[in-house]
């Protein structure tokens, strides 16, 4: 998921990686493994584009699926 980033997404990825919990993180992490490469960038958008408040919500939900 992070290997080849774009250059827009870069500094703002970052941004949230830095901003995430633990917890947050490995939910992130069995994220970025189940989605295929075909549907990263997408994933990333999405991360990107969250409210911090919403971000940890939206992990589990989409780790629950």
């Amino acid at each position: 998921m992070l290997a080849q980033v774009p250059a827009p997404q870069r500094a703002p990825l970052l941004r949230v990686l830095r901003g995430l919990s633990r917890e947050e993180r490995g939910l992130l992490g069995v994220l970025a493994q189940r989605t295929p490469p075909s549907r990263r960038d997408a994933l990333r958008a999405r991360l990107i584009a969250l409210p911090p408040p919403r971000r940890a919500a939206w992990l589990a939900q989409e780790v629950a699926r």
